[in-house]
């Protein structure tokens, strides 16, 4: 090999290239040139026709493509545009030779059809040759970007894959909590007790339930785990076996077992406050509403302890608060629960709501209180049970634009309720969707709002 030859720049190579060189179709009169790269180890084929070199184009699929800008059969622009629409992927890098008549104007209109580069006749070796080493770098360089977002489109298939199954197993874990409410209404004696319960996501760490604890007393119990989701729904799920009605399990009803009395309310809160602080990977705490409830003469013992106050609505329509707060449950070895005794009188009613209602805010920020609480309760004061329930769960979406922050429950104790008017039990619970979702009934009371501050935002229309 002569000085010249040793002299002249080999082919680049490249890992998707690694077993053939860089194809080179030339376009024009350079045979001169076309030797001096078949020398330095480029694949060059030559042709003399523009729409020959398209059928090339489509067989050989060339790395590099150098043209005149004008041919016999097709100016260099119209074949880029040719080209361009058989190379979808933008794989060959286009040189058009350009002579000393085309202007700014004209290299821009080239550069828009779809050429890479320009040189100027006459066509150094050289200078062609180094156009050829950048355009093998912008090559490697739009290989690798073509290979990163194959990668790339792998794994968004793989995680919306991830998603779609994590998304099925929320639905499901959803399905699952709302069977741990195994009835969201019931009938005891002079009692009608019903619950609503719903997550802020799929599932939730809000938990609703009642149980019977002798022929005459009902155990109602309300309860939020601090934070919402998978968390707080698994720690739900593990109280939800402490407050069953499987008297091996309930936490309550366990001390009758051995002839003993069932615990009282506070005796509960100080047991499942050892229960949660004796866990040792259970790091946040729980609020609590439970009451013990005589169904024959309205007797109720209760403790509170951190929850929302119960309000109590008698029969002239008048409200009271019930508690004083008390501790949560979880955070202190020996804490101090608020207990109380009081007498339901025929026609009252009692509702027990979570945080995520009373701490709920309308789109300028204001929460919904107590005092928004008795509004609602005015507003729908001739709805029972669970007509009751979806009429405020819906005058809260349309308040708070259906931005639900936290989980949202709610149990309702009405006593003494004439006959007539007794919610329906058999009826209560409303049939899950095609996507397990809730249905809400489909109507709902039409009450005239003798004192409300939602302006008609409460549902109510008449």
């Amino acid at each position: 090999m002569n000085r010249a030859d040793r002299s002249l720049p080999s082919a680049p190579t490249d890992r998707r290239f690694r077993r053939r060189a860089w194809r080179v179709l030339v376009i024009s009169d350079l045979a001169e040139q076309c030797r001096e790269l078949a020398r330095a180890g480029y694949d060059v084929e030559a042709t003399d026709s523009a729409v020959k070199a398209l059928a090339i184009c489509q067989v050989r699929k060339p790395d590099f493509i150098i043209a005149d800008w004008s041919m016999p059969d097709m100016s260099g622009v119209e074949f880029c545009r040719a080209f361009r629409s058989i190379d979808q992927g933008g794989h060959g890098h286009v040189i058009l030779l350009t002579h000393h008549q085309e202007g700014a104007v004209e290299i821009a209109t080239g550069l828009d059809a779809g050429m890479n580069d320009f040189l100027t006749t006459p066509v150094k070796g050289p200078e062609l040759q180094a156009r050829l080493l950048i355009g093998a770098r912008n090559l490697r360089i739009g290989e690798g970007l073509r290979q990163e977002n194959i990668r790339l489109r792998k794994l968004l298939r793989q995680l919306k894959e991830l998603q779609d199954s994590a998304e099925r197993d929320l639905l499901d874990a959803g399905r699952l909590q709302q069977a741990m409410m195994r009835e969201n209404a019931g009938q005891f004696g002079e009692a009608a007790i019903s619950m609503v319960l719903r997550p802020a996501r799929e599932v939730g760490g809000d938990l609703v339930g009642f149980f019977p604890i002798n022929d005459h007393r009902v155990g109602i119990f309300a309860l939020d785990i601090a934070g919402h989701g998978v968390a707080a729904a698994l720690v739900a799920a593990r109280l939800s076996a402490h407050l069953s009605a499987d008297s091996d399990l309930n936490e309550v009803l366990r001390p009758q077992r051995d002839g003993g009395d069932p615990l009282t309310p506070v005796a509960l809160a100080h047991r499942l406050n050892r229960l949660l602080l004796e866990e040792e990977n259970f790091d946040s705490y729980l609020t609590l509403i439970y009451a013990d409830l005589d169904h024959a003469n309205g007797r109720i013992r209760m403790v509170q302890a951190g929850h929302p106050h119960p309000v109590l609505q008698t029969a002239d329509g008048s409200f009271r608060q019930l508690g004083r707060g008390g501790m949560p449950i979880g955070l202190f070895p020996k804490p101090i629960f608020d207990e109380l005794e009081f007498t339901m009188r025929p026609g009252e009613r009692m509702l027990i709501v979570s945080d995520g209602i009373t701490e709920s805010f309308d789109p300028d920020g204001n929460s919904l209180d107590n005092g928004g609480l008795e509004d609602l309760m005015t507003a729908y004061s001739r709805s029972h049970g669970h007509a009751f329930l979806e009429a405020m769960m819906l005058a809260l979406d349309e308040r708070s634009g259906c931005r639900i922050r936290d989980d949202r429950s709610a149990v309702l104790v009405e006593f003494g309720l004439p006959r007539s008017t007794r919610p329906d039990i058999a009826t209560m619970r409303p049939p899950p969707d095609q996507d397990g979702q809730k249905n809400v009934q489909p109507s709902l009371p039409r009450l005239g709002c003798t004192r409300c501050k939602f302006n008609g935002s409460c549902g109510d229309r008449g």
